[in-house]
């Protein structure tokens, strides 16, 4: 698997890819090698990257590198151009391990689908996913629950890297679950794992569960079914309404039989503005909470704004 081809299948910015061809042999060969490694890839033949991405990347390589496209690429455009993609809505987004070992991870373009955020991969939790990469004691024989799981990448990933005795994925919204189960059966196929380096790197979906679950419902019915060792969550809240009941149920859920008496609560968040942060942290002391901002330390797997101002804190009852 070559650079090009994370990029592409990951949907990386189109300028980033340029680049990448600009700064390798590429030039010095015909447009069917970048679409070998691109379009015709196999599993992005399988899985592709949305149908406006793939436009856009053809249009950039006739543009900037017109001397070595020939009429494959040509054709490829053309056959985009006499399918329809305005009732697109979905796409794949495959990303690689260090190892090479692929996740694929079915989406939304739309960053609010159904009435939900849930549909989309956000940055805090490819943090989270990194930072977890490189712990995978912390998952070994454990049992874990993620709040607001979203597309899933996070479990998918610790599942992946880790030995987990029981993994659950639980959300509000019915799309995100359905979505979940897509997800999940996706990347413990067959087909997928013919790709992946070794055993190691393959999931056994009977370790993993997904479960509805709203903070402000009865939530015993649907947790409190196992003693749960790490709970996992990133950018789960976005408004300061939210906070109260998240915060709350965090405290109702530290304090109940469904958790073991050393837990790890750890929570991912994108800060985008500080005031919000600031209010987070009160209901923390307000709800007799402890934080720790931990450290940030971890692999580059993914690609990323790191500009941006990511908080990564575990939180135990004071």
């Amino acid at each position: 698997i070559t650079e090009l081809s994370k990029c592409f299948a990951s949907m990386r910015p189109i300028n980033n890819i340029i680049s990448i061809i600009n700064c390798n042999e590429y030039l010095t060969q015909t447009s069917l090698t970048i679409l070998e490694q691109t379009i015709n890839n196999p599993l992005s033949r399988i899985y592709p990257p949305s149908k406006k991405y793939i436009i856009q990347f053809l249009k950039a390589i006739i543009k900037q590198f017109p001397t070595i496209c020939d009429d494959g690429i040509y054709d490829e455009l053309s056959s985009l151009f006499n399918n329809s993609i305005d009732n697109e809505s979905y796409c794949y987004r495959t990303y690689y391990l260090p190892c090479n070992c692929p996740v694929i991870i079915y989406e939304s373009l739309s960053t609010l689908s159904h009435g939900t955020t849930g549909l989309v991969t956000w940055t805090a939790g490819l943090l989270l996913a990194e930072w977890l990469f490189d712990r995978p004691q912390l998952f070994n024989d454990k049992c874990v629950l993620e709040l607001g799981c979203g597309v899933g990448l996070t479990g998918i990933i610790s599942c992946l890297t880790s030995t987990p005795k029981r993994y659950i994925f639980t959300d509000v919204s019915e799309f995100v679950l359905k979505n979940i189960h897509e997800n999940i059966g996706i990347n413990s196929s067959h087909q997928v794992n013919s790709y992946r380096c070794s055993i190691k790197h393959k999931i056994d979906p009977q370790c993993m569960d997904v479960l509805y679950l709203n903070w402000t419902e009865n939530w015993n019915n649907y947790v409190n079914t196992m003693v749960y060792d790490v709970i996992l969550a990133a950018d789960i809240a976005f408004e300061r309404r939210d906070f109260y009941k998240l915060v709350k149920f965090i405290r109702d859920l530290l304090v109940s039989d469904a958790v073991s008496k050393n837990v790890l609560f750890l929570i991912a968040f994108t800060v985008r503005n500080d005031e919000t942060l600031l209010k987070f942290k009160e209901q923390l002391e307000y709800h007799n909470l402890i934080y720790k901002l931990e450290d940030l330390c971890r692999t580059e797997v993914f690609y990323y704004n790191r500009d941006q101002y990511f908080i990564l804190m575990s939180i135990t009852i004071k």
